[in-house]
């Protein structure tokens, strides 16, 4: 296994890949870890976003142009709707789109991403133990159509996950 010319991983990793009930995959998944990092280009799937209000979460959604539905005037007051659904846990959403080429940040395009990173707190500190990614998007209208997830295991995996969460990281707009 390779990943940008670098060995990822000697140990077999755990993989479990998804086609059906990807929802309860997801939300199964999210009650077994302590934090849940998530990047992905839309957001408005509420069992997902009901199992994450339950534990630590981050989010990067690509856009808040999914929530505005035309109607950019709402775009804020609709992030802060799901930003409170969210709000059981230690959660901050985030937004990645046109508003960063107004802070000198170079835009790489469009966050088209779907994963999720979980994590265990060992120390009081996050460590990313598994990712899952494929092409599933978190929204409602995503259980009709034919997708996958693909749920890996492996620290090594979950580390170039977190690393590359990071940089996109740096590139978003807090919405809180």
């Amino acid at each position: 296994m390779q990943m940008s010319n670098e060995s990822i991983s000697t140990k077999k990793p755990k993989i479990e890949v998804h086609f059906d009930n990807i929802v309860d995959a997801i939300v199964k998944y999210i009650k077994c870890y302590d934090l849940i990092k998530v990047c992905c280009a839309w957001f408005t799937c509420p069992l997902i976003i009901e199992a994450l209000g339950e534990r630590d979460s981050e989010v990067i959604v690509g856009s808040t142009e999914f929530l505005t539905k035309g109607h950019p005037e709402y775009r804020e007051k609709l992030a802060s709707e799901l930003i409170m659904s969210l709000g059981k846990g230690n959660v901050r959403v985030c937004v990645r789109d046109k508003i960063t080429k107004l802070t000198e940040v170079v835009d790489e395009g469009i966050v088209h991403n779907k994963f999720m990173i979980f994590y265990k707190y060992e120390d009081s500190k996050p460590v990313p133990c598994a990712v899952i990614t494929g092409s599933y998007n978190y929204t409602v209208t995503a259980r009709n159509n034919k997708e996958n997830i693909i749920y890996v295991e492996d620290k090594l995996v979950a580390e170039a996950y977190d690393n590359d969460y990071a940089k996109i990281r740096l590139k978003t707009k807090a919405l809180t």
